[in-house]
This record gives C-alpha cells, sequence and structure tokens, in this order.
C-alpha cells in the first residue's frame, strides 16, 4: 500500500523526488481497545469467557460464579476507591480462586481442549499463574498486549504494541510503518524500519535520516559532548553571522 501510494503520488508529480532524500524515523504506541488492567477485572473476564465457550462445546459447568463474581468486582472497586486496600485485596483473591476452580472442572471433563477453548485455557493458566513481577497480561482477549512508557506527561503507561514510522522529513509522507511484537528497544527498531523503507523506496531510497538519540542507539559520553559542542558552534555562527 505505501509503495502504491508513493509511486502514484510521484507519477501526478505530487511527490518530489527531492523529498524523499531526507527522512525522520521514530517509534510511538499502537494502543489497543481494552480498559484499563487490574487484576480482579481480569480474573472476572477471563472466568466469564472460560463459561461461555466451554458451555458452547458441551461442558458442564457446575458452578460459574456469575453473581458472585459481578459483586466481587463491584465490592473490589469500591473498597480500593475508598483506600481500604485490605478489603479489596480479598475480594481479588476470592476471584482468582473461582477462575482456578472453574479452569479445574474444565480439565477434569476436556483432556484435550481444541481451538478456542485451549487458547482462552492457556491464558488463564499465566492469568491464574503470574506474579507482580512477571510477563504479565493485561487484557483476556488481546493477550499479546504490553505495558509500554514512552516518558509522556499526559500518559505516564501505554497499552498495545510499538511501531515505528519514517517519513519524508520536507512534506510528510509516509513512507514507512512496521509494527514490532514486545516492547524492543528503540535502537533495535531502526534497521528493519530502514529495510522495509528500502523495499517501499526501491532505488529512489533515501541516503540520509534523522532519529531520535534513542534510536540511534546508545551514544558514548565523548560522542554526546562532542555533538553538544557542534551545535552550540553552530548556533554561534549563525547568530554572530560567521561564515
Amino acid at each position: 500500500m505505501l509503495r502504491v501510494t508513493i509511486e502514484t503520488g510521484i507519477e501526478m508529480k505530487v511527490v518530489r523526488a527531492s523529498d524523499l532524500k531526507r527522512l525522520n524515523v521514530d517509534t510511538t504506541v499502537q494502543t489497543k481497545a481494552i480498559r484499563y488492567p487490574t487484576d480482579a477485572r481480569s480474573y472476572h473476564r477471563c472466568r466469564e469467557r472460560l463459561v461461555k465457550i466451554a458451555r458452547a462445546a458441551g461442558v458442564k459447568i457446575k458452578q460459574s460464579y456469575e453473581h458472585v463474581g459481578r459483586r466481587l468486582l463491584m465490592q473490589s472497586s469500591r473498597y480500593a476507591h475508598a483506600r481500604q486496600m485490605k478489603r479489596a485485596k480479598a475480594c481479588t483473591r476470592t476471584l482468582r480462586t473461582q477462575l482456578g476452580r472453574v479452569m479445574r472442572e474444565i480439565e477434569r471433563q476436556v483432556e484435550k481442549p481444541v481451538g478456542e477453548l485451549k487458547k482462552l485455557l492457556e491464558t488463564a493458566r499465566k492469568l491464574h499463574a503470574q506474579q507482580r513481577y512477571d510477563k504479565k497480561i493485561y487484557s483476556v482477549h488481546e493477550p499479546e498486549v504490553e505495558c509500554i512508557a514512552k516518558g509522556k506527561a499526559g500518559k505516564k503507561y501505554e497499552y498495545g504494541n510499538k511501531v515505528s514510522v519514517a517519513v519524508t522529513s520536507a512534506s510528510g509522507w509516509f513512507v514507512g510503518a512496521k509494527s514490532f511484537t514486545g516492547n524492543p528497544y528503540d535502537g533495535h527498531t531502526l534497521a528493519e524500519q530502514m529495510k522495509q523503507v528500502e523495499e517501499v523506496l526501491g532505488s529512489r531510497r533515501s541516503r540520509k535520516y534523522t532519529s531520535t538519540w534513542a534510536i540511534e542507539g546508545m551514544i558514548t559520553r565523548d560522542r554526546l559532548r562532542s555533538m553538544l559542542i557542534r551545535r552550540r558552534e553552530a548556533k554561534r555562527r549563525n547568530h554572530y553571522g560567521e561564515g
């Protein structure tokens, strides 16, 4: 799609060849449509989906905890809002126990689950066993979601996956957009992004690109010092009109 867009723009003379000489490369977060994750809500939602899918597959669930679980979830939220954290944690532990009981009941009746039930059981096992500092599951329907901190003042944490984008510096045309699984270091995404740019632009690929210091890689103290000195000298020459 990007290649066809650029080629069409060049044919219509909307995109100039000079626009492709310099690119800006940066990373951002592609957020997912999930609610703010809490342990209590995750346990409750996973148990709900397990019961629904298991019953659709013909499994008889002795106790679904539908009404009890909903009440515990509301109590957990209210206790947390009132800063009664011990009571809120007690509700969360009970919701986790209910999830474990439903899991074991399904596993006793279905020896080899298949399809969506198998996938959801794997997610439920990880969710039930995860601890505070483990690689967590933040959403039942999107288990690959990562918690990413980009240092934004308005959004301390974002839930989604990391995306690298490349745009032309002069006119702002998108020439590359690549999604990455997990939360890789920004500097490790640059090579893959420039490879995609070369595939999109072909022989018209850019020879120059600018990016944030984090994307360029780890910069040594001496290199950073020399960069700042050169920038200061360039500003002084521009201010005093020196050649």
